[in-house]
């Protein structure tokens, strides 16, 4: 069974949750952890250091969490849109985090390559209908191609 083939509910998902509050990041690590038993996440502060992570380990990646707002101007969707332009997010489901999650937003990170927006503060059952969803889209467009 391949990396692509695997389940995003399978507990060896690999995760990176990029946020510059890192009382963010372990939360949602702990939620993930709780609701999915995933023990491969990995946190990244800034979206450089996530850019760099993700580059260097094509693939490994199948979840990734990004947060709307960093200190300056950065923004998540500069990520998301790196990663989509790298090809970076046809083998990862990923996702913005924002405590604005609108429809606009949803939008706004649906035409970076996002999946969907999770809402801060985190809701565990919430999270676990995004994760499962995605993973239904995943299975679907596995099994049209």
């Amino acid at each position: 069974m391949t990396c692509d083939s695997l389940s995003l509910l399978d507990s060896t998902t690999s995760v990176l949750i990029v946020d510059d509050n890192p009382q963010y990041s372990q939360l949602l690590k702990k939620l993930l952890n709780a609701a999915f038993s995933y023990s491969d996440i990995t946190c990244a502060q800034d979206l450089e250091s996530a850019f760099a992570l993700v580059s260097a380990a094509e693939k490994k990646f199948r979840l990734i969490f990004v947060d709307y707002r960093f200190p300056g101007q950065d923004r998540g969707t500069d990520l998301l849109r790196r990663l989509q332009q790298g090809g970076y997010l046809d083998s990862a489901t990923a996702f913005l985090i924002t405590s604005e999650p609108t429809p606009e937003n949803a939008k706004l990170a649906a035409s970076y390559g996002a999946y969907g927006v999770v809402a801060k503060p985190f809701d565990r059952e919430e999270l676990r209908r995004q994760i499962e969803g995605a993973d239904r889209y995943q299975r679907v467009k596995r099994e049209s191609f």
